[in-house]
Order: C-alpha cells, then sequence, then structure tokens
C-alpha cells in the first residue's frame, strides 16, 4: 500500500527528446526538451548527475551574484536606469523591482532597526512620553511600570511601521500620477518607479546608521545624530530624486526641479503624518 502511494519519477533516456509524452508538471503533452506550457525541463540521466548538480549549482551563484551587484549598482549609481530598463522591457538582467524592494526592506528592519532606534534615543523619548501624568496613571492602572510599558508601546511601534512600508510606495505613486498626470503613464508605471526610489532610500539609510553607530561606539555611550548626517541624506535623496524623475519622465530641469520639491516634501509630509499616527497606535492599548 505503501508503495503504491509513492511519486513515479519517469526519466526519459537523452535520445528521447524528439519524442512525445506528457509533462509530469502540468500534463501537458511535452515535445523536444522543455514543456511549452509550463516550462519544465524533461528529465532525463543526464541530470541526476553530480557533474551537472554542481554545475548549476555554481552557475545558478555566479548568476544570481553577478545580478544583485548589477542591479545595486543601478540603483545606487544610476538614477532611473532601473525604472526605464524595467518599462522597456529589458528586466531580465536585473532584480525584480518588488523582489528588490522586499529584500532591501527585510534587511533594514532586521538588522538596521534596532541599531537606529537606540541612536535616535527613541527609547528615551518614549519613556519621557508615557513619565507624563495622565499616561502615567493609565499605565499604573495596567498594574506595571514605565519600562515595561515603553518596551510594549515600542513594538507595538515596529509593527505597524513594518506594516507601513508597504503603504509608502502606493502613496508615493500617487503623487506621481498627480505630478505627472500628463506623462501618459500607467499607475503601475509610476509604482515601479516608487519601488526603486524607495528601495534606494532604505539603503542609503543602512550606512548612515552605521555612521551613527559607530560614533555612538567612539563616544562610549549612546549620543544624538550629528546634525550633518540627516542633513547629507537629505540633500543626498533629493538629489538623486532629482536625476531620476529627469531620466525616467523627461521633463526640462526647471520643471524637474519644481516636482523634485514638491515630491520630496509631500513625501516627508505623509511620512510624518504616519509617524504620528503609528505612535497614536502604538500608545492606544493603554486607554483600552
Amino acid at each position: 500500500m505503501v508503495a503504491e502511494l509513492r511519486p513515479k519519477l519517469v526519466i526519459h533516456p537523452a535520445s528521447d527528446h524528439g519524442t512525445s509524452s506528457d509533462c509530469p508538471n502540468c500534463g501537458a503533452e511535452l515535445v523536444g526538451r522543455y514543456c511549452h506550457d509550463c516550462g519544465q525541463k524533461r528529465i532525463d540521466h543526464h541530470d541526476l548527475t553530480a557533474k551537472h548538480f554542481f554545475g548549476h549549482f555554481f552557475h545558478e551563484i555566479v548568476h544570481l551574484d553577478s545580478k544583485i551587484f548589477r542591479t545595486l549598482y543601478a540603483l545606487l549609481f544610476r538614477p532611473g536606469f532601473l525604472t526605464v530598463e524595467h518599462l522597456e522591457g529589458r528586466q531580465g538582467r536585473f532584480i525584480n523591482p518588488i523582489r528588490l524592494f522586499l529584500t532591501v526592506t527585510a534587511v533594514f528592519f532586521l538588522f538596521f532597526w534596532g541599531p537606529m532606534m537606540n541612536i535616535t534615543k527613541a527609547r528615551d523619548v518614549m519613556v519621557a512620553q508615557l513619565q507624563q501624568p495622565l499616561l502615567a496613571q493609565r499605565i499604573e492602572k495596567k498594574g506595571m511600570d514605565v519600562p515595561k510599558a515603553a518596551e510594549i508601546v515600542e513594538t507595538r511601534y515596529a509593527k505597524v511601521l513594518t506594516f507601513g512600508k508597504f503603504l509608502h510606495f502606493p502613496g508615493l505613486a500617487l503623487w506621481l500620477v498627480i505630478l505627472f498626470r500628463r506623462s501618459g503613464k500607467f499607475f503601475v508605471e509610476h509604482l515601479v518607479f516608487a519601488l526603486h526610489y524607495t528601495s534606494f532610500s532604505y539603503f542609503l539609510a543602512m550606512p548612515l546608521v552605521l555612521v551613527g553607530f559607530g560614533l555612538n561606539a567612539l563616544a562610549g555611550q549612546f549620543i544624538s545624530i550629528p546634525l550633518l548626517i540627516p542633513v547629507f541624506s537629505i540633500l543626498l535623496s533629493l538629489g538623486y530624486l532629482f536625476f531620476a524623475l529627469k531620466n525616467v519622465y523627461g521633463e526640462s530641469s526647471r520643471r524637474t526641479f519644481l516636482k523634485t520639491s514638491a515630491l520630496f516634501v509631500l513625501d516627508i509630509v505623509g511620512t510624518l503624518i504616519g509617524y504620528t499616527a503609528a505612535q497614536l497606535y502604538a500608545m492606544a492599548w493603554l486607554f483600552l
């Protein structure tokens, strides 16, 4: 009975590539080495050799590495290039914008969010807010102290911001639709630009967090981030956004500069509103 339940692996001889059979993956008629319906390769004895396995293994590593470095180089040093390539159909050489966004944001929140919270003294600010009379009374009614409440608030705050990252780039795309309503581009095309720009923003934040963390380590204690770092980040983001918009939408430098400034301000306002909403949600449990 057990033997009947085991799936049967059908191995076709290499010489049978020209014969017809059913695709083991989707059941379609299979002629040649690959299924015309799902793309599954016909399995033969050569595919099961150690030489083929390790050859394929190293090929995938080299191919993936080259695609990663090619994508990151274009993202960091060629503003708008990835968006143009994607919209014109040249997508195979680069990482998909959705996958790029998910990867970069996952790395940021996993490895850089905690240090950033420490560097910016977010925990100290949160504790100071929770020590206000009204909030302190609510914490006391919950039967806990301020540090414990701050830990809960911080966890809720981080969860909301993690979810909010999926709302940031659609919001940015909506602003692009308004600012470039005469460009003739579809909403998804604006989304692709927003994904690439947001990925750059998160990637830019990573070395800045490391710089701030290094300064804290040299000082031997947590200190405020020097004003030069956020100023540098803003100027670099503005310059990147300007060239990216110019390369993708092709408008004059003057119009691009005005729209860059407007988009940057709108993005900051939207981000501040998002942070405020996240903070209110994080503290709402005290009043429930």
